[in-house]
């Protein structure tokens, strides 16, 4: 009877932490997108209070959640804009990069009658994969609330901020329980696959490449592309022999390391390679004059 209490608990206490999943490491930019002429405009109260809300139901459910004016220097010049601009302004957001955008769009219609209106609300959400471009999951509510016939300007204003904010909850709690939902999963499987080299999970690695020429940093790309998670690389500053990738794999970061100065090896470079997070310095401490030495080791995996 004793084993039996300490297994419930033990259950118990599993589930009230799997309530609040440990996702401080996957970043989330929550916006809003009033391209359509129908929609809300993001300058409205109503907008603001929805955005706060549905920030702050991801955040409390572990998410790390940035507003978007903390960590952008930009913003398109129109007031409307499209998810293309969304999407194209998360992906400029480089410290800390973002891994989804949790966009959202506010319609509302009043219908006005002799001694009550009624206002109309729904509220259209999705979730992007920031770098990849995939779609993670879309939500959609909608209420009807009662309020009074001469109930206008900022009376209006204030109904409607007060039911964008109760609709918004909900819109938090189910991109957070989706969001969670694949993570879990990504970690499931990570876990069945814990002997593999890569977690599964994709990361934004920044690679900078100090003291290069061109000559070794196209070398250097026909390794990167053959790493173990590759995704996908891009360059995103280039000047007199330095170079710095946006690197996304789902390579662990230690084999990462071990790859690197396996390559550095086999191209004959000797250089330092240093890191900090998912950000990697690579320095070349004696440029080589002689020929290059093609050296790959085709029995390592890298």
């Amino acid at each position: 009877m004793r084993r039996f209490a300490f297994v419930l608990l033990a259950l118990f206490g599993l589930s009230a932490c799997a309530g609040q999943g440990n996702y401080g490491s996957h970043t989330v930019l929550v916006m809003g997108e009033d391209q359509n002429s129908g929609s809300v405009s993001r300058s409205s109260r109503v907008h603001s209070r929805a955005l706060n809300e549905i920030a702050d139901e991801l955040s409390s459910l572990g998410f790390h959640v940035f507003d978007e004016t903390a960590v952008t220097s930009r913003s398109p010049g129109h007031s409307r804009r499209s998810s293309a601009d969304l999407i194209d302004l998360a992906r400029g957001v480089r410290n800390p990069p973002i891994d989804t955008a949790a966009l959202f769009t506010i319609y509302t219609d009043i219908t006005r009658r002799a001694y009550t209106s009624k206002l109309h609300m729904r509220i259209a959400s999705r979730l992007l994969d920031v770098h990849g471009g995939g779609h993670q999951g879309n939500f959609e509510v909608s209420k009807t609330a009662n309020i009074r016939p001469n109930c206008t300007g900022s009376c209006e204003i204030e109904a409607a901020s007060r039911l964008a904010k109760q609709l918004a909850g909900e819109v938090g709690r189910e991109l957070a329980d989706r969001l969670g939902s694949r993570i879990d999963s990504s970690r499931r499987s990570r876990w069945r696959n814990r002997d593999r080299d890569d977690d599964g999970l994709m990361v934004d690695y920044a690679l900078e490449f100090d003291n290069f020429s061109n000559r070794q940093i196209r070398d250097i790309e026909d390794y990167l592309v053959i790493f173990r998670g590759y995704n996908s690389h891009r360059v995103t500053t280039s000047f007199s022999r330095h170079v710095e990738f946006n690197y996304r794999s789902s390579i662990r970061r230690n084999r990462l390391v071990r790859n690197l100065r396996r390559m550095l090896d086999e191209l004959d470079i000797s250089a330092r390679v240093n890191f900090d997070g998912d950000e990697f310095n690579i320095r070349q401490i004696q440029t080589n004059r002689g020929r290059r030495k093609y050296r790959r080791d085709r029995k390592y995996r890298y």
